[in-house]
């Protein structure tokens, strides 16, 4: 019986085949470093596209409400053709259902920012010391809308009966200015009926109703408006609005419409976090005033200067809380430069000031 045995040689052959522990190492230290870079150029960009997202956001938001304040404040005292001698208010004050906010149709006061001491409302959510901006006058001049009315009187009146080339769309309970570039008078409608009549009678069932106590040199009867228009004079629906900014609890702070006759605020635009006015007084050169300065001198003001601090949704945006200035430049006693006009933000988001002049067009024509 033979017997043999394996050699070295045999045994040398037998090599084991893979990647060594240290080739191992060397590969996971090269992927982890690969994977890292990927991962940083990913958060990078995230970043810079939420950065861009923010920054686009706040200045469509910016733009949207600086140009719905400024046509407004623009157009604001619009009656039709301003009256030179004054618009007459038949509007029944005794009555329950009149509301200062909603009937008081004064010239002196289209344009003005209601005070914590004033008489009329302030809206009930606005932010603490912020502004707003009440704004009297057609409101077809003023916000566009598709319903608002402007018509032209065709026949001469003798009582509170208005003959309209066209009155589609005016309703009973419409408050209206009739004008004539020389007088003017504000009044309810009380009847709408065919062939244009407009009817603004006294001592109905509509509140508040009109009380006329100034009818014209002549009248025999007794809803007679203040003087005889002629054929030619304007009619036009007439409202009241007033902006503001409001910070609901479970919600972004907005800039609001607040709408005296629903007694209500709508939401206009997101993420606008505060805001405040000034008003140029004076003929020529204005002179710049805050709110309280110039109230209850309202009637002087020809001008009106809006700043609106808007912030982004994300409030993780920023890697260090961001330093702005509000109301900033050219606001007086407002240089950006100093640390005590600017302010810190508690939070990571994305903080923009924007900031517009409008000339109040039907005070300058006077």
């Amino acid at each position: 019986m033979m017997t043999g045995c394996i050699g070295e040689k045999g045994m040398a052959n037998r090599h084991e085949k893979g990647f060594s522990l240290v080739e191992l190492m060397v590969a996971l230290v090269i992927s982890s470093l690969v994977m890292l870079g990927v991962v940083q150029i990913f958060i990078a960009n995230n970043k810079s596209f939420h950065m861009q997202k923010a920054n686009a956001r706040t200045q469509e938001a910016g733009r949207i409400a600086m140009e719905m304040l400024t046509r407004e404040a623009r157009n604001a005292g619009f009656f039709g053709c301003t009256p030179s001698e004054g618009l007459v208010n038949n509007l029944d004050e005794n009555d329950a259902g009149y509301s200062e906010d909603q009937h008081d149709m004064s010239l002196d006061e289209a344009v003005m920012t209601v005070q914590p001491s004033s008489s009329l409302s302030m809206p009930t959510n606005q932010i603490t010391n912020s502004h707003n901006l009440r704004l009297l006058g057609v409101k077809a001049a003023r916000d566009g809308s598709g319903n608002a009315i402007e018509m032209r009187v065709e026949d001469v009146p003798n009582s509170a009966n208005f003959q309209v080339n066209n009155a589609d769309g005016l309703e009973e309970g419409d408050i209206i200015a009739l004008t004539d570039c020389i007088g003017g008078d504000v009044v309810q409608v009380t009847n709408v009926q065919s062939g244009g009549v407009i009817v603004a009678n006294s001592g109905t069932t509509h509140s508040p109703g009109n009380s006329y106590d100034e009818g014209f040199d002549g009248c025999s009867g007794s809803n007679c408006p203040s003087r005889l228009y002629s054929e030619g004079a304007r009619i036009n629906r007439l409202g009241v609005t007033m902006y503001y900014v409001e910070n609901p609890t479970d919600a972004e702070p907005a800039l609001f419409r607040w709408d005296p006759e629903t007694n209500s605020g709508t939401e206009l635009v997101q993420g606008v976090a505060d805001m405040r006015v000034q008003y140029g007084v004076g003929a020529g050169s204005v002179d710049w005033r805050s709110p309280s300065a110039v109230d209850p001198n309202w009637a002087d003001v020809r001008a009106v200067r809006i700043s609106i601090l808007v912030r982004s949704k994300n409030e993780n945006l920023m890697n260090d809380p961001m330093t702005y200035c509000f109301p900033g430049e050219p606001w007086d006693g407002q240089d950006c430069t100093e640390s005590s006009n600017r302010t810190t933000a508690s939070d990571g988001r994305l903080y923009r000031v924007y900031t517009a002049t409008a000339s109040v067009r039907n005070r300058n024509l006077e």
